[in-house]
């Protein structure tokens, strides 16, 4: 699957992140109000879990869809 639009390479460090010899994978997320994935380096010779598919484009028209309804809400004439 390399080079495939939208799916990533996940791996798993099994020692976790308070064991000295940890990977220094980052996470899936950057932040949390962020919509990117983020990417670690790797070092050769460890196998991925899973290779998940990221629908950036639909949750990228969600989060604009979701935030567009809130300010409608906030701003609606309850009156009518």
């Amino acid at each position: 699957m390399a080079h495939a639009r939208d799916i990533y390479a996940l791996f798993y460090d099994p020692n976790g992140a308070d064991a000295t010899t940890q990977l220094g994978f980052s996470g899936i997320i950057q932040g949390d109000e962020s919509n990117a994935v983020s990417v670690s380096s790797t070092p050769t010779g460890i196998e991925p879990v899973a290779h998940p598919y990221v629908n950036h484009d639909g949750y990228s028209s969600y989060c604009k869809d979701y935030r567009e309804y809130w300010e409608w809400v906030e701003k609606r004439n309850d009156a009518r």
